[in-house]
């Protein structure tokens, strides 16, 4: 998964094929989960709306992958985070693949499905955090569907920080865990 470049030292992430698209599938339920659960688009309107995103990405499915390499790979080298076991992670496919696809989206034009699509990966991200440690903090999550329903999530959030608020929470709760492991 992950290279490091003898010459430069820099990290260089790799997200095999199958991979990826097995988190975009998951990705594709939750949005459609997420339609439903909200329900302001009608039933009807699910269909298309699916149909689209899933035609946007298989037409630009090259630069999508490339674009969320490029996109861990810079976060990787600004943090200085080596290649190990621990810098692949759930997080990171989710918010990196997520944050790739909703670029493109808006840059499509298609605003709507992004706003949807980020919805989408919070509600995965939101999960993540709550199972196995319970770390799933209901205002914060208000307070980033919010801001993506501004359409504001990269002026508030920065490239990296919902990402990092989220494995921050999700690496104190793990620690924790461990903690009380300990003291049983």
């Amino acid at each position: 998964m992950f290279k490091l470049s003898e010459i430069y030292m820099v990290a260089r992430f790799k997200l095999e094929k199958d991979v990826y698209l097995d988190i975009l599938e998951v990705i594709r339920i939750s949005i459609r989960a997420f339609i439903k659960d909200e329900g302001r688009i009608p039933e009807a309107v699910i269909d298309p709306m699916e149909e689209q995103w899933i035609e946007l990405i298989n037409r630009n499915f090259p630069e999508i992958y490339s674009q969320t390499h490029e996109k861990v790979n810079k976060y990787l080298n600004f943090y200085n985070v080596l290649p190990d076991k621990l810098s692949s992670d759930e997080f990171k496919y989710i918010y990196f693949i997520g944050m790739t696809v909703a670029d493109k989206l808006k840059e499509e034009g298609m605003v709507d499905h992004a706003r949807y699509h980020l919805k989408a990966i919070l509600r995965l991200l939101d999960y993540r955090l709550k199972h196995p440690y319970d770390a799933y903090r209901p205002q914060l999550s208000l307070r980033i569907q919010k801001t993506i329903d501004n359409h504001k999530i990269n002026e508030h959030f920065g490239e990296f920080g919902w990402y990092l608020l989220y494995k921050c929470l999700f690496n104190a709760a793990e620690e924790r865990s461990k903690l009380v492991e300990q003291d049983a």
